[in-house]
């Protein structure tokens, strides 16, 4: 009964869509949560999905809590048939995306963008995977078919990467 009980609690779909509501669960189109800041809360589970609606833009960086496994990632992807949903970091320094000390990731079909010129001291990049420490599985990371562009950055800038995507790990393994 409790193993029941605990695979219930994973393999949610959550829906982010600009006509949602933060308040709401996010678990139906009809009840999609709004805006990143309301993702950026949660701590997902294996097996589930945050689907942001295709064809919208969403402001803002995400970053994603929570560990998957290679047999119930976590999956940051796509819903509807409009086209991709676009990650807007806007001009601020920092990260589109950001996954830090998790595995069991897969992030598909996503665009990210900034859309603001270099500034000196600013530091942007669009998917940023990082991995520090010791006793952290990093297994199956997944990024692929994402399209990701206008994301200027500017050696020297506050984050101290400026890429498309950057992968690093340190630290014992």
């Amino acid at each position: 009964l409790l193993s029941a009980t605990a695979l219930s609690a994973q393999n949610k779909t959550y829906f982010v869509s600009p006509s949602g509501n933060d308040a709401a669960d996010g678990l139906s189109v009809a009840k999609a949560w709004k805006t990143i800041d309301k993702v950026n809360t949660v701590t997902f589970q294996p097996g589930d999905k945050i689907l942001f609606e295709g064809g919208k833009s969403f402001p803002g960086q995400l970053i994603l809590k929570g560990s998957g496994t290679e047999e119930a990632p976590i999956i940051l992807s796509s819903f509807g048939d409009a086209g991709r949903p676009v990650i807007n970091m806007g001009k601020d320094a920092g990260n589109a995306i950001t996954l830090e000390n998790a595995g069991g990731w897969e992030i598909i079909g996503m665009e990210i963008t900034s859309g603001y010129s270099p500034e000196v001291g600013v530091g942007r990049s669009g998917i940023v995977v990082s991995a520090t420490g010791d006793g952290i599985e990093y297994k199956h990371l997944v990024i692929k078919d994402n399209y990701i562009h206008d994301v200027w950055g500017q050696m020297g800038g506050t984050q101290g990467r400026n890429a498309a995507i950057s992968v690093s790990v340190s630290g014992p393994r």
